[in-house]
């Protein structure tokens, strides 16, 4: 614009709205007599504009100049109205574009012109589906703008039907329904029972349409099944499918029957089997077709004994079924007979009787006296059939004794049988007479002797026979004295035994007789042999021993040994009668016994069997004698020899019978007994038993396989890993890796007893379990739509786990697949949805997460913003629409004014406005990610002539809001608002940029005055407010401010000083020291410094010899005059309090005395090292002070700030 005038004009000057230019695109020529606006806007450059002249004395101005702006159209916009109708519906399309002057419309309809207006309607029809694109133009400003609008026709849906996969549909295979149908299909939907299918053995093709039964069954999934087919308008059900499901045969059962029958019976046979269609039967006899019906019977005879087997099938499902039964006939037993093992049955020899029967004979039984065999000499052969005798008697073992013969359908028994038992002669007796006789005497001789059958009998004298008679006599001579033997016989049993009788024939002496003394004496004992007789004169005796003569005394004595056991006879005699008498006495003599030891039968005493012991001994033994734990046995299982010298012990067991045995020998004057001995018997492996540990490891563990099993000898260990042999020992140990896994089995076995136990352990090895990533459904998040997050983790995953924003899932909305692991959103929110999400993935000793997934979801747009809100213009303004709306990602914006399209952009200019720009301008928003759309209106008006307004509410206070919001309350600390705030290193910043105005759409960060560049530890949040720093490092200390952009301001926000807190570190002490050591001389200065790499500063506390000195509490610690005493070890400790640490280290100090020289002194050189370290101190106090500290910041305790 340029100032026109004339005169004498000095200076020009240009009014604005009533105030000098102030903006930077308002220049002005070097005279200012014109004014450019650069880039021209309908709302902040229609003025109204005045320029005034000036010279020293005089002064004018223009009238007021508004600038009419020609703008627009800025966006087109369509009327929000549904996309989608049925067929018959009335349309009505609208478009909007905010323009100045107004905007013309035309409409296409997929590229082909439908109206030249910015409204019009159709009758619905499925031609009239298609993009219907609203181009709004300008013919002043040149733009246009197009929006476009998607119409989507639906007739109604037809019935859909429901195509199966098979003809048939079998059980424990898959199968498949599809919806069949025709039209404008957008979703199929299914129901089973009513219901939404919800079986993780059911599912469905991605488009819904196609139904799958994994693994049919018939109770299940039988139905019925309606399928929908759906589009935005219209729906429609198929009719109910039920499916038919062929299975089985399950089981052939033969129904429940006797297995024995006798001949002649009527034996059913009914087979049946769970089955869809109904099984087809046949039965097998012993392999071979049968019938083939489902039930059969045959009459019992001995052939039809065997296996009978019914065979179900099915040939829809091809499964075969069968049941086996095995059927026995028998026919009646005939009477059994008793045959004997030997022709004559002997005492104390074995005796067997064996059962004869013919048929079917199952079992054996014998009855004795009418009752079961119950003496342990009674013993039956394994089938029973043979009874054997051990050690016949003839009482006890006459019987009678009965055989029977049976089966499961008849027994029969044996006629009675009596034993007639051969025995004897037991003892030959000879009949007690006198044993002397005088001549003439009749002497009698008789002899039993009990025998079956009886005995035959011989009489000798002196060893001559001279009767076969049991009795015979003789009338005495003296050649009738001598030796009488009665010897009786049995030829049946092979036995025979004699008595022996001395008869003395005498006329005087009348009879010998031996003085009583015992019988049977001790080696060592002193024997006194004394005889006497009746005779006239007196009788001359004579001793003899065994046959030999000993003595002429009637008296005499000997000391007895082993030598002097035997008769001793003593012979009376009479040399005038001529007569002999004898009289005889039999001496034993015993030798101290001595130790007897135990034998054994076997090696090895094992358990459950039988095992023998022997007491042997030597020496003149009477009897044998054993003792159990100090008793005598009482054992049913402890059986003793006849003589007792052996004992067996049946069924040995480890406990009852390991002693100690004792055997013990005796004769009538002496007894000596064994060393105990105590059995080691042999047993087991009873139960191999593998210690308890657990049953599942991580790769890399240490395991431990200890088995042990009760054993003696101990047992020999194998283990076998799934079969395989891995070691010999009890106890061995592995570092679990994944080939471990598996079946460990120990075997236990012992060679003495034969006997092998084994016992398994499964084992599960478990890897560490890799990060698991997420995987997502969709390519884009979707508000409002379903999006599902799946993890995908590899190894051995046993359950799966979702963490939202750390949590577990709470939401109702939040839906997880039967595993878990698929986690579904429904109905998707920016806000509420966007994480960060965690899968984690378990097994039993392993676990690991994935990295945090945050969700981008796209929404919008919302409901647009259209600013300014002045409805109101002049002819000939410019006017500026700005459209905004929430979306993401960032909308497109399309103007439309009177329903014409204007141009695609959120701004809309319109310069220089008539009154044909008047109307309706709406702001169509689109986002093609959420297929959404939203519009808003507004209604301009424009006069012709001037009128006053003056700016809204909202208008005004959009630029004081904006100032106020910009330089007070961008940054605000969550307590009091300050400049400088610490964060300890490696904690969490967080500052925030406070708008107040969500639809500011620009903020952008700034460091140190610098375009903030995000480094990996930087991230910002969705609109740029939030920026997190994470982990905080000293190097981000520094000034941070945000800038924030609209179309009309831009706003920054005060800086913020973010001081890192670290140390204190790299801690030293000056001056400088030798291997930790200061020398300082006599009386002279020291100052020791301590310094430390700190933020904020360090404070030092100084301890000498281990003691903290009070006072001294700077870094820096001054001995003034050192003395002998200030020799010693110094400490200094340097703290930090905002970040809670402290770091010391330690010199010594040793005071010298001073020598000769013309260096410089100590005292010197430390007031030099002072003077430049206090100097170096100094200046970093003034550095800290000037920029840290002078805007005092407030310490926190917690290393996470968090700034609004």
């Amino acid at each position: 614009m340029t100032c026109q005038a004339t005169g004498q004009i000095h200076a020009y000057l240009w009014l604005i709205n009533g105030l000098p230019p102030s903006g930077s695109r308002v220049q002005l020529s070097p005279d200012k007599r014109i004014l450019t606006i650069r880039r021209l806007t309908r709302r902040e450059n229609k003025g109204p504009y005045v320029c005034g002249i000036q010279n020293p004395f005089f002064s004018n101005r223009s009238d007021p100049f508004t600038l009419d702006v020609a703008y627009g159209p800025d966006t087109a916009t369509i009327v929000h109205t549904v996309d989608e109708y049925p067929v018959g519906a009335n349309i009505t399309l609208s478009c909007s574009a905010d323009s100045n002057p107004p905007a013309q419309f035309i409409w296409l309809q997929n590229g082909q012109s439908v109206s030249n207006s910015a409204t019009f309607s159709i009758i619905a029809s499925l031609s009239d589906a298609g993009t219907y694109t609203c181009t709004a133009s300008n013919s002043f400003t040149g733009l246009t703008h197009n929006a476009s609008k998607t119409i989507i026709i639906y007739a109604p849906l037809s019935k859909p039907a429901i195509l199966i996969s098979n003809k048939t549909a079998v059980e424990s295979k898959d199968f498949s329904m599809t919806c069949k149908a025709k039209g404008q299909i957008n979703t199929y939907q299914w129901f089973i029972n009513g219901l939404a299918p919800a079986d993780s053995r059911i599912q469905l093709s991605r488009d819904k349409r196609t139904l799958t039964i994994r693994r049919l069954t018939r109770r299940e999934n039988k139905g019925p099944y309606v399928c929908e087919i759906q589009n935005p308008l219209f729906r429609n059900r198929s009719d109910p499918f039920t499916l038919n499901v062929a299975y089985g045969p399950d089981g052939a059962t033969i129904i429940q029957t006797p297995d024995v029958y006798p001949i002649g019976i009527r034996v059913n046979f009914s087979c049946s089997a769970p089955s869809n269609p109904r099984s087809q039967f046949t039965w097998l006899y012993n392999g071979r077709f049968f019938s083939n019906t489902s039930a059969v019977f045959v009459t019992a005879a001995l052939r039809h004994t065997g296996n009978y087997t019914c065979i179900a099938s099915n040939s829809v499902t091809g499964l075969v079924r069968n049941q086996t039964k095995i059927i026995t006939i028998y026919a009646p037993l005939s009477k059994p007979t008793i045959l004997t093992s030997n022709n004559t049955a002997v005492e104390t020899k074995d005796f067997s009787l064996t059962c004869n029967g013919t048929g079917q004979i199952h079992a054996y039984q014998w009855l004795i006296n009418g009752l079961a065999p119950a003496d342990s000499r009674i013993q039956l052969s394994p089938d029973k059939r043979t009874l054997t005798i051990r050690r016949l008697t003839r009482r006890e073992n006459k019987g009678p004794y009965v055989c029977e013969i049976q089966n499961p359908l008849s027994r029969n028994r044996s006629d009675p049988f009596t034993q007639y038992v051969a025995y004897g002669p037991d003892i030959a007796t000879i009949v007690q007479t006198p044993d002397v006789y005088p001549t003439g005497a009749n002497i009698t001789f008789s002899c039993s002797a009990k025998s079956n059958p009886s005995s035959q009998f011989t009489w000798l004298h002196n060893g001559q026979i001279f009767s076969n008679a049991a009795s015979t006599y003789v009338t005495a001579t003296l050649m009738h004295t001598g030796t009488y033997t009665c010897k009786a016989s049995n030829s049946f049993t092979g036995l025979m035994h004699t008595q022996t009788k001395n008869i003395t024939i005498y006329d005087g002496p009348d009879t010998a007789m031996i003085v009583r003394t015992p019988d049977v004496y001790p080696t060592g004992a002193n024997i006194t042999f004394s005889c006497s007789a009746q005779s006239n004169p007196p009788s001359q005796f004579t001793w003899l021993h065994n046959g030999q003569r000993v003595s002429n005394s009637a008296t005499f004595s000997i000391i007895a040994s082993l030598n002097h056991a035997g008769s001793h006879i003593c012979i009376a005699s009479n040399s005038f009668t001529g007569l002999m008498l004898t009289q005889t006495k039999n001496i034993t003599i015993y030798a101290q016994l001595s130790k007897p030891t135990i034998l054994t039968s076997n090696n090895t005493a094992v358990e459950t069997k039988d095992f023998s012991l022997t007491c042997n001994g030597t020496g003149q033994i009477h009897a044998y004698q054993w003792l159990i734990n100090g008793l005598a046995p009482a054992d049913s299982r402890i059986q003793l020899s006849p003589d007792k010298r052996t004992l067996t012990i049946r069924r040995l067991t480890r406990r009852e019978n390991k002693g100690p045995y004792v055997c013990e020998i005796q004769n009538p004057l002496s007894r000596n007994r064994s060393d105990p001995f105590t059995l080691d018997v042999a047993y087991g492996p009873d139960t191999a038993m593998i210690v308890r540990t657990p049953d599942e490891y991580p790769t890399g563990a240490n395991i431990t396989f200890s088995c042990s099993a009760q054993s003696n000898p101990p047992s020999q260990f194998t283990w076998l890993h799934n079969g395989q042999h891995v070691s010999n020992s009890a106890t061995f140990s592995i570092i679990a890796s994944l080939n471990h896994a598996g079946s460990h089995t120990c075997i236990a076995s012992n060679s003495f007893t034969g006997l092998m136990h084994t016992q398994t352990k499964n084992i599960t090895i478990y890897a560490q379990l890799s990060k698991p990533t997420i995987l997502t459904s969709n390519n884009t998040a979707v508000e409002t739509k379903d999006f599902s997050l799946t993890c995908n983790g590899t190894g051995q995953i046993h359950a799966y786990q979702w963490l939202i924003n750390g949590l577990a899932p709470a939401d109702s909305r939040i839906q997880l697949s039967p595993d878990k692991r698929t986690l579904t959103i429904r109905r998707l929110t920016r806000r509420e949805n966007k994480g960060p999400y965690v899968c984690e993935i378990q097994n039993p000793l392993s676990r690991n997460r994935s990295d945090p997934f945050t969700l981008d979801v796209a929404y919008g747009p919302d409901t647009p913003r259209i600013i300014p809100t002045v409805d109101q213009y002049p002819v000939g303004a410019n006017i500026m629409l700005i459209c905004s709306a929430k979306s993401k990602p960032p909308a497109q914006f399309t103007w439309f004014h009177n329903r014409k399209k204007l141009r695609h952009s959120a701004k809309l200019s319109i310069t220089n406005v008539s009154l044909n720009h008047a109307g309706t301008y709406i702001c169509h928003a689109s986002n093609s990610y959420t297929g959404l759309n939203s519009t808003k209106h507004k209604t301009l008006t424009i006069y012709a002539k001037e009128k006053n307004t003056t700016l809204s509410a909202e208008d005004k206070n959009l630029t004081i809001n904006a100032e106020f919001t910009i330089y007070e309350n961008l940054m605000k600390h969550n307590k009091t608002i300050n400049s400088t705030s610490f964060v300890i290193e490696n904690g969490t910043a967080v500052l925030t940029c406070n708008t107040e105005d969500e639809d500011l759409p620009d903020i952008w960060w700034y460091f140190n005055n610098k375009r903030l560049i995000l480094n990996d530890r930087m991230t910002l949040s969705e609109y740029g407010q939030t920026l997190t720093i994470m982990p905080v490092k000293r190097e981000d200390s520094g000034a941070y401010r945000c800038e924030m952009w609209n179309p009309f301001l831009v706003h920054t926000s005060n800086s913020f000083n973010l001081v890192v807190s670290y140390g204190p570190e790299e801690i030293k002490i000056l001056p400088k020291h030798v291997h930790g050591q200061i020398e300082v001389l006599l009386k002279k200065k020291l100052i020791l410094e301590c310094w430390a790499n700190s933020q904020p500063p360090a404070q030092y506390i100084w301890q000498v010899n281990g003691s903290s000195i009070s006072g001294n509490s700077g870094n820096t610690y001054t001995i003034s005059q050192a003395s002998w005493e200030h020799a010693g070890t110094y400490t200094c400790v340097a703290m930090n309090k905002v970040a809670n640490t402290t770091i010391s280290t330690k010199i010594t100090v040793k005071v010298i005395e001073a020598s000769g020289g013309s260096s410089l002194s100590g005292g010197t050189i430390t007031v030099i090292v002072a003077g430049v370290v206090g100097g170096v101190v100094l200046i970093g106090a003034l550095i800290y002070f000037q920029f840290i500290l002078e805007p005092a910041g407030e310490v926190l305790d917690e290393t996470h700030l968090n700034y609004q």
